[in-house]
């Protein structure tokens, strides 16, 4: 399991957990605010561990006592983790949330109740547990792992101590993958900028072959574009929507596999930023290549937005082979 002190990047969200056991200033309520994929989570699990370790760590958990290694094959019966129901977080969960903690630790000091995405309670399942919020049981810890702040009621988020989580810097990830988990150094490199500095991501697709067989067709893609005029632009954006339709799946919508695709292609083109300005021999242009990101980075942006995927795909490539 990973400790607090071994977290990638979140020196400030961990110092702050720590120093709350330290000084048993332990709030009741917690906010962890992040995007995702920067290590929510696995922080919400060290916390837990760090509150129940039975080998009395200070500010951390020890990783080898039995509760610690309970929670890190998620059996410790006094963490619990509640995931949405298909697209919110109901208010049957938060109500059966509410009941069973009325009841004291089965083994450790601490109840934690982990709320995976608490920006999907709507207004009903947000107010269910307003009131333990308020009036929680002294051993209560809850943490909500939270996106997107906006999406929670004031009432809610005001009961909260926010612990924000960065980005990591790119080349502290890039190390941290290598060092920890023997990644070879242009596969760290790649995913720590795909990642955009979210370990979670990071780690997850290391080792992931199809993953990298897929970056090699946008790879290849990417040249193809390069390559290409303003009459190929069409069939240039049906094989970007047939390379972002090939990473959907296990809960990866349509939306989040074109971003993904985007973000590949604009890592290739940085990639090619980099050679066309050391190439002594001038190859490449900097300018149409500056451009080019710039379009990838607006197409981005549109699809997070909501945008119409096809059109965004086919004004993309017409403004990349232009």
């Amino acid at each position: 399991m990973i400790r607090l002190a071994e977290m990638i990047g979140q020196e400030l969200a961990s110092t702050v957990l720590s120093r709350a056991i330290l000084d048993d200033r332990v709030a009741h309520a917690y906010g962890f605010v992040g995007p995702e994929g920067i290590g929510k989570m696995t922080a919400a699990l060290a916390f837990a561990a760090a509150l129940n370790c039975e080998s009395h760590e200070p500010g951390d958990a020890c990783g080898k006592c039995v509760s610690c290694r309970m929670i890190d094959q998620k059996g410790l019966p006094d963490v619990e983790i509640i995931s949405p129901d298909g697209a919110q977080t109901k208010i049957d969960q938060m109500r059966e949330m509410r009941r069973t903690a009325q009841f004291a630790p089965v083994r450790g000091k601490r109840k934690v109740v982990i709320v995976e995405q608490a920006d999907t309670l709507n207004e009903n399942s947000a107010s269910a547990i307003l009131k333990i919020l308020e009036e929680p049981p002294p051993y209560l810890v809850i943490i909500l792992l939270v996106r997107n702040p906006a999406m929670l009621l004031p009432t809610i988020r005001s009961r909260c101590l926010v612990v924000r989580f960065a980005y990591v810097n790119v080349r502290e990830l890039a190390q941290a993958l290598v060092e920890r988990f023997d990644a070879k150094q242009e596969e760290a490199e790649f995913l720590a900028a795909f990642s955009e500095g979210r370990p979670g991501i990071a780690i997850s697709l290391l080792g992931n072959e199809s993953f990298f067989a897929w970056r090699n067709r946008i790879a290849e893609l990417a040249e193809r574009i390069v390559n290409s005029d303003l009459r190929a632009g069409l069939r240039l954006s049906e094989d970007l929507q047939s390379l972002a339709s090939a990473e959907t799946g296990d809960g990866i919508t349509q939306r989040s596999a074109m971003r993904s695709a985007l973000t590949a292609l604009l890592q290739r083109y940085r990639d090619l930023l980099s050679i066309s300005v050391h190439n002594s021999d001038g190859r490449g242009d900097p300018g149409r290549i500056s451009r080019a990101i710039e379009a990838l980075l607006w197409a981005r942006r549109a699809v997070e937005g909501n945008a119409n995927l096809q059109l965004t795909a086919d004004v993309l490539m017409l403004r990349l082979v232009r």
